[in-house]
């Protein structure tokens, strides 16, 4: 790996151009040039001159990329009723059969992991595991079923545990894209429910003694009350309520019996303590930053005749008179838990009712970067300059070099033919100390054999290989500017040194970027009067139509602003003024930690002479969708009237006969003269054979994948669609009066 050249970068040619001015000087060879002294470190500054409107701005819209289902890990939870009532409420063992159906489909995922608690008096787990014959066994084995009690709270508890165990056992990358479900079965209301104190149930209140120390006994004692009221005193109902740890210690499994009932004669399974419960459950989401968390509940139940059939009417009445109490409770707490509430009858035979979504979390796409760079220019101290052939190194300065200003690859053999080695001249300038020159095809001694950019970044795969970044990755810091920017900043393009300020002037190498300054050298005066700004509004999620497809995806949109665009007089032979700017937009998927942002760009292209010429002349080039309606509606009108008058049958091949039939070889469009030919091209272009305009159908799709990206097809040029509206004005006109012309 060779190391970045940082005195190089510090230069970056801000140094060497800071006393010049916008216009007419940074044209090579211009008159009036100011003197240049040794090595181009210095330029005697030139008078000063007049700065014509160079400003340019974008506005338009963007969509992310649909939502993706990865396979990020899903862990599934089962907590169920392993009570007595159930032989009475499930006689069919309904529950098991669509617990198994459940498990079955589910383990054929290598994502998922299942666990479960079977809970009564007692809370036995399963870790979350994958293998089949170990979750059989559990939900086979005999004592985990028929038991005392019915301890919600408890098996809650369990769940915390279990939950916070494995979200900590995984780390964090892992849990961040972790889908964690928990799902409640039971048949009835929590057993035991305690109420705080000793001194509240029928022994207590008939042995003498003064239980809980307040100084009364018995029937003394407000507590006792009413005791052989069962609904005001359910500690009647189980022994265990007023209890303390050392009675619990001597069961047969202490570490599961009634898990979560702490200290003496304490309150348990009331209604605020399960939502408590629920409550730290869910709060693990946001203590661990898991990626979701949810709990359903499902409450079963059988008619009061079938559950007399298996058990007493007296039981079987208890049971329906508890139902709508249960649901009500197991309704409060899946609609605390963010899931969903099922009433499930057993007797029905259906086996679905625990069938939940237990698909991966989608990785929903969020913009978290936009970047604008006119690649026609490199910023120094005090303004933007001409790079002609977009290589980074100015114009003025490739002449100081020996470079071609014309050419992005300038080297020369002995005879001075151009012998291109494939390295570009700004990585050579760069990396000269490293044995490249820019102007020496024989420097470095190997020539380049892999000059794809695969990635789109800006850098071929030779100069990707020595440089030690990826051929594949755009970013291969993950900082999310594109290696080849970070080349020609001077920026680290292997670390993400984007919260950095190595020029120390309060900016950070990000900001700096993206307001077209300089990162390595103090500059904040012109940061402040020249940057780049930018604008994005979140419109939301919005179906939008497939390019490829048609079909509708769901998918988050913004309106985005890019404006203080500059523009400079690029001395082009052939296109005199162009200026093309990259938007890039980076997005990414929010579930997935460490993820790599998707990079699409978006291209257009302006024109700039100084004073004389500045296309669009507002300075604003819109690519909105209500721009592209407009502009595919007005196409399309005209292709009809064309159609309808010129007799063209309404194809392409109809039209352009009609163009060679009724107009000149050369025809004058506004205020250029163009040949036929360069016309034509200009409509194979923009219509297909049908006549279909070949523009975005949403504003979106202006944006292409980064390593996709062609500019020749993929820049938009505003002047050109005005070009060809005129023309086609211009056609209409004069094929009234030529004679019709038959196939095409």
């Amino acid at each position: 790996m060779q190391q970045m050249d940082l005195e190089r970068g510090a230069r970056a040619w801000g140094v060497v151009l800071g006393g010049l001015a916008l216009l007419g000087l940074l044209v090579p060879f211009a008159a009036g040039l100011g003197s240049c002294t040794d090595a181009r470190l210095q330029y005697e500054p030139a008078e000063e001159q007049v700065v014509y409107d160079n400003l340019l701005k974008v506005e338009g819209s963007i969509c992310t990329y649909p939502a993706d289902n990865v396979t990020f890990p899903v862990k599934i939870l089962f907590l169920l009723d392993a009570s007595a009532s159930l032989q009475c409420t499930d006689p069919m063992n309904i529950r098991y059969t669509a617990l198994n159906e459940v498990v079955q489909g589910m383990l054929a995922a290598p994502n998922v992991h299942i666990g479960a608690v079977a809970f009564a008096s007692f809370s036995r787990r399963l870790n979350f595991t994958q293998n089949a014959q170990d979750i059989t066994s559990f939900l086979n084995a005999p004592e985990n079923q028929n038991g005392t009690a019915t301890d919600y709270q408890g098996a809650l508890a369990t769940a915390v545990q279990m939950i916070e165990q494995d979200m900590i056992a995984v780390g964090a990358a892992e849990r961040a894209r972790s889908r964690y479900i928990v799902v409640m079965v039971s048949d009835g209301l929590p057993m035991p429910t305690c109420l705080p104190g000793c001194e509240d149930d029928i022994p207590n209140c008939t042995n003498g003694d003064d239980d809980d120390g307040d100084g009364l006994a018995d029937g003394a004692d407000p507590d006792c009350a009413n005791i052989n009221d069962n609904v005001l005193h359910p500690d009647n109902l189980s022994g265990v309520c007023n209890t303390d740890p050392a009675f619990r210690r001597d069961r047969v499994d202490p570490d599961l019996f009634y898990v979560d009932m702490q200290g003496i004669c304490p309150a348990y399974n009331q209604p605020e303590q399960l939502m408590a419960r629920v409550e730290d459950l869910m709060a693990l989401k946001d203590a661990y930053s898991s990626g979701e968390l949810s709990l359903h509940s499902v409450f079963l139940f059988a008619p009061e005749a079938v559950v007399a059939s298996r058990c007493t009417a007296q039981y079987a009445q208890l049971l329906g008179g508890d139902r709508d109490t249960a649901v009500a409770m197991m309704q409060s707490m899946s609609d605390a838990g963010n899931g969903i509430f099922r009433d499930v009858n057993t007797t029905t035979g259906e086996t679905d009712f625990l069938e939940f979504d237990y698909t991966s979390l989608e990785s929903v796409y969020w913009m978290t970067e936009m970047l604008a760079v006119n690649q026609h220019a490199v910023p120094t101290v005090d303004a933007m300059v001409p790079d002609s052939d977009m290589d980074g190194i100015p114009d003025l300065v490739e002449d100081e070099l020996g470079t071609n200003w014309l050419e992005p690859d300038s080297d020369v053999d002995a005879a001075g033919v151009p012998t291109q080695d494939g390295y570009r001249d700004f990585f050579e300038d760069r990396y000269d100390s490293s044995g490249f020159d820019p102007v020496d095809p024989n420097l470095p001694s190997a020539p380049c054999t892999d000059t794809a950019d695969l990635d789109g970044d800006g850098l071929n795969g030779c100069e990707e290989n020595f440089m030690g970044t990826g051929p594949r990755l755009p970013d291969t810091d993950g900082d999310r500017i594109p290696d080849g920017i970070e080349l020609r900043a001077g920026t680290d393009p292997l670390r993400d040194d984007s919260q950095e300020d190595p020029d120390f002037d309060g900016l950070s190498n990000r900001d700096e970027i993206r307001a077209r300054t300089m990162p390595l050298v103090p500059d904040m005066d012109r940061y402040r009067t020249s940057s780049i700004r930018y604008g994005l509004d979140d419109l939301g999620q919005h179906l939008i139509p497939n390019l490829l497809t048609g079909e509708l995806e769901l998918r988050r949109c913004y309106d985005f602003r890019v404006s203080r665009i500059e523009l400079v007089p690029t001395p082009l032979p052939s296109d005199r003024g162009l200026n093309r700017i990259l938007i890039y937009a980076m997005q990414e998927p929010v579930q997935l930690v460490g993820a790599r942002p998707i990079t699409q760009v978006a291209c257009v292209e302006a024109y700039y002479q100084g004073e004389t010429t500045k296309d669009p002349p507002s300075g604003v080039i819109e690519l909105t969708q209500e721009y592209w309606d407009t502009v595919a509606f007005a196409f399309q009108a005209q292709f009809d009237a064309i159609r309808d008058e010129c007799a063209t049958n309404g194809r392409r091949g109809g039209l352009i006969n009609r163009m060679r039939e009724c107009m000149p070889a050369k025809i004058q469009v506004g205020k250029y003269l163009f040949t036929r030919d360069e016309l034509e091209d200009l409509v194979r272009k923009y219509a297909d054979p049908d006549l279909i305009m070949r523009i975005p159908i949403t504003a979106s799709d202006i944006f292409v994948d980064l390593e996709i990206f062609d500019p020749d097809t993929d820049c938009h040029r505003p002047w050109e669609i005005s070009r060809l509206q005129q023309l086609l004005n211009d056609l209409r006109d004069e094929c009234r009066t030529c004679p019709a012309v038959t196939g095409g």
